[in-house]
């Protein structure tokens, strides 16, 4: 797959430890990290093709006043030895009816292994801590629907550079937030609109939560 890979949720664990929260009535974001907060694991066999790998994503809510009040440490380990694969701080702000993702990247991403057991981790991390993943124009806006939240990332707005193709690509991402699942897709396209990389339109992996989270 290109090398610009982004895969691009009730309480986690109680060992892993969660942030407190206000109460979230009339509170859109509040109500839709409820639902993504959590732990999900990819079906191997029920991968769309093999560039899936086995999946284990974990989503808990934080507290990071510097990003916000709603923040979710994002951590994602790939393989049959669950090494640690990507870690990402998201900050949800809300925009009219949407809701606004920024994604960003640990300059020393070491420092936030397993931080769901060091919550308190989070409290002094500042910008000088995180970068931003992509560019402006590639933010992942959520609307609710009937059954959860959809959010995407529009390619005609993200436009990133490709060192490993030294080209520019643009990108374009879905994800849904269901109560027992995570669905993401993500696609690459050259700036006529040819799809290079990525699920066919339609197709969306799919995270199942892991059992007794609700």
């Amino acid at each position: 797959m290109e090398v610009i890979k982004w895969l691009p949720l009730a309480c986690m664990l109680l060992l892993w430890g969660c942030a407190p929260r206000p109460d979230s009535a009339g509170d859109p974001v509040g109500d839709m990290l409820a639902v993504m907060e959590g732990t999900y694991e990819t079906e191997p066999d029920a991968a769309p093709d093999a560039e899936l790998p086995d999946l284990l994503d974990r989503r808990v809510r934080v507290v990071a006043p510097a990003f916000g009040a709603h923040v979710v440490y994002w951590q994602l380990n790939s393989g049959p030895d669950r090494e640690v694969y990507r870690q990402r701080l998201l900050s949800f702000a809300p925009d009219g009816e949407s809701i606004v993702q920024t994604t960003w990247s640990f300059v020393a991403p070491e420092k936030f292994v397993d931080a769901f057991d060091s919550p308190e981790l989070f409290a002094d991390v500042s910008d000088a801590d995180v970068e931003p993943t992509l560019p402006d124009g590639c933010d992942q806006v959520w609307r609710q629907t009937a059954d959860g939240w959809y959010g995407s990332v529009n390619p005609d707005t993200c436009r990133v550079w490709s060192e490993r193709r030294q080209q520019w690509r643009r990108i374009g991402a879905e994800a849904m937030v269901l109560p027992d699942a995570y669905l993401q897709a993500e696609r690459g396209f050259d700036d006529d609109g040819k799809q290079l990389f990525g699920t066919e339109p339609g197709d969306m992996y799919r995270l199942t939560r892991t059992a007794g989270e609700r």
